[in-house]
């Protein structure tokens, strides 16, 4: 029987708050509306909550510099899905 842990982390790819490294399955940063958008199908992983900080996002060679506010974090069964808003310096 396979392990479905392995199978679950394998579909995620790292990216980095504040040099503190979570495994996500989308990141999607949208400064057009101000939302940056994370899921991932680990739970429990240290998300911030507020402030300025670089997100790192080396897979898609991405570095920003930004300060955020929480908005909202939904889970079900499968999926966390973090939002936050981008604020305006």
């Amino acid at each position: 029987m396979k392990d479905k842990r392995i199978d679950k982390v394998k579909q995620h790819f790292d990216i980095f708050f504040n040099n503190q490294k979570v495994k996500v399955i989308s990141c999607k940063i949208d400064e057009a509306n101000s939302i940056i958008s994370i899921k991932t199908k680990i739970f429990g992983q240290d998300f911030p909550h507020n402030g300025r900080f670089p997100i790192v996002i080396p897979s898609q060679n991405t570095m920003k510099d930004l300060s955020v506010v929480f908005r909202s974090m939904s889970k079900d069964s499968s999926i966390e899905h973090w939002e936050y808003t981008i604020k305006a310096e």
